[in-house]
Order: C-alpha cells, then sequence, then structure tokens
C-alpha cells in the first residue's frame, strides 16, 4: 500500500536523473581467527531470504554477522533545490533503517553524507549486528533522510525540512532468520558457576503462542565447557554436544507440557495448534520422528538422531 506524503519525496524520475546504483549486499560473518566466511542468501525464496554458511559453522541464534554494500550517486545536485526533495542548503545523508517485528526492534544508522554536487560520489555501508540480534523476518531498507535543517527559499516552502525526515526509500531487502517449524531459538547468557545449558518455557496457551516467543536453550558463555558447544570457537566446537544439548531440551519441554495435565494434551496430538505454536512444534516432532511419548529411551534416541541428520536446525 502507498503512503500519501504531504512533501515531496523520491520518486521514479528522480532516482532516474540522480542515477543511484548499488552493489549486491555482501552478508558475512568473522570466525575466532578474525577471517571473513560470506553468507549466502537463499535468492530463490520470493520474499525473505535465509542465510546459509557452506562452513556450516555459523547459525544466526548463536553467532552475529556483518552487512557490506557500496552505493553510487552521479549526481545527487537532483536531490536539492525546489525540484528536489530537500532544501538546496540542507544536508541529506543515505541510511539504512532495519525492522523486524518478530524480534520488536527498529533502528537505523548513517551510511554517508550525500552531497549536493554534480559529481559522482560512492558511499559504503559496513554494519556489524551482535549476537544474537535477530529472529524471524528482517527488513533492510536503504532511505535517504534530512541529516540537517535548512533554510527554505520562498520556492522551497514545500519541501520537507525537519531533521530524521524520511524523504525516499531506495530499496528494501529482507532476510528470514529461522523457519516456522522446527528451529529452536537459542539465547545466550552469562552465569558463573551457573549451568551449562537452560531450557526456558514461558506460555500460556499452548495451542496458541508462538514457539518462537515461548520457548528457548539458553547457552551459559561463562560455562568452562560453552567452547564445546560454541560453533564461532572452531578449534573446540563438539556439534554432538550441542545436538545433545538440543535433543534434551526438546524431550524436556515435552514432559514439561505433559506434567501440566493440560486439558489440550488431546488438541496438541490430534494437530489443532496454530502454526508455529508450541503446540505446532511439539506435533512437528511427535509425529515427524513417530516418537512413543510412554518409552523416554526411544524419544531421546529419536530426537538425536534427527539432529544428526538435520544440522540446518543448528
Amino acid at each position: 500500500m502507498q503512503t500519501l506524503s504531504s512533501f515531496p519525496i523520491l520518486g521514479d524520475e528522480l532516482k532516474q536523473k540522480v542515477k543511484i546504483t548499488y552493489s549486491p549486499y555482501r552478508f558475512f560473518y568473522s570466525d575466532s581467527s578474525g577471517e571473513e566466511h560470506d553468507l549466502a542468501p537463499d535468492e530463490t525464496t520470493s520474499s525473505a531470504h535465509p542465510l546459509s554458511d557452506e562452513r556450516g559453522c555459523w547459525s544466526p541464534d548463536t553467532n552475529g554477522f556483518s552487512v557490506e554494500r557500496n552505493y553510487t550517486l552521479r549526481t545527487s545536485s537532483f536531490l536539492y533545490g525546489k525540484d528536489g526533495i530537500a532544501c538546496e542548503n540542507a544536508t541529506l545523508a543515505l541510511a539504512l533503517i532495519w525492522s523486524s517485528a518478530d524480534s520488536r526492534t527498529r533502528s537505523a544508522m548513517e551510511i554517508g553524507v550525500i552531497e549536493n554536487t554534480a559529481s559522482p560520489q560512492v558511499l559504503a555501508l559496513n554494519v556489524e549486528f551482535p549476537t544474537p540480534c535477530f529472529r524471524g523476518r528482517v527488513d533492510l531498507q536503504t532511505a535517504i533522510v534530512i541529516k540537517k535543517a535548512g533554510h527554505p527559499l520562498d520556492d522551497e516552502a514545500h519541501l520537507a525540512n525537519i531533521s530524521g525526515t524520511v524523504v525516499g526509500i531506495i530499496d528494501t531487502y529482507s532476510l528470514q532468520f529461522d523457519g516456522t517449524g522446527s528451529s529452536f531459538p537459542i539465547l545466550l547468557n552469562s552465569k558463573i558457576n551457573g549451568l551449562l545449558w537452560e531450557l526456558q518455557c514461558d506460555f500460556d496457551d499452548v495451542l496458541t503462542d508462538r514457539f518462537s516467543d515461548s520457548v528457548a536453550v539458553i547457552l551459559n558463555r561463562a560455562h568452562k565447557d560453552y567452547k564445546f558447544i560454541n560453533p564461532a570457537d572452531t578449534n573446540n566446537y563438539n556439534p554432538s554436544l550441542l545436538r545433545e544439548v538440543l535433543a534434551s531440551a526438546i524431550s524436556s519441554m515435552v514432559d514439561y507440557v505433559r506434567e501440566k495435565g493440560r486439558t489440550d494434551w488431546n488438541d496438541v496430538l490430534n494437530g489443532k495448534a496454530e502454526e508455529g505454536s508450541v503446540g505446532q512444534v511439539i506435533y512437528y516432532f511427535v509425529t515427524a520422528l513417530n516418537m512413543n511419548l510412554d518409552d523416554p529411551k526411544q524419544c531421546s534416541i529419536s530426537l538425536r538422531d534427527f539432529f544428526e541428520k538435520n544440522l540446518d536446525v543448528l
């Protein structure tokens, strides 16, 4: 849906005059030795693009990532003046805006000042997102904003002139950081003398409360054995141990829901929970793995085997 504006904003005609071009996004992460490794976005998806690491060492739940991109504006002077989007003596800037309803976050950073010039200029984006930062869908928007208000002439009174005002969106690119089914949210904390991992369960309605908001495995970075379940520690990381943790966590989650004696347990087993809910995830594992809930040993074996074969959920 297009939003009406009370002031001129960047349109297709002005984009063509300015001749704004940009490189593809580069997504990457750095390992413990500082070496950079690219993350490949899945461009076959139509809207939001998951990132993948061919080394199998990166996870959005346990690792940060960085973003790079270059922008070229050949004649940015067209953005200024009565026929542009800012006063002749105002200052515009290029900015990256990121927002995610799933992560409950929205923020922005300046990429660089857009000079009022007819000469080409190149602006470089380089930003690092910490660990963990996002879950679900994240939208990256490149925007033009008013960095500093100007002193409008009589024929510029119709232009936006408040610092921070977005006067144009160049493009939007969306990322997806987890699925709707089996991926297990992993959070981090640091507790001296704490357990290596804990299971967090915080939901009221197993049939409707979102799994990604209600359940998580919390890994303790202060524990002496954390290095063995940290994918970023390439010298010590043991994926088998992390799989054991996740298998135990899911088994504990199933037991937790059952032991509460909820009247909706049968609805969970009959697949009546909403998509993406705690109950839907339990139903997925129970049916996909043909779990015998009366045999804890068999459940544990099934879960460990699942994580052994499905590296993408780590």
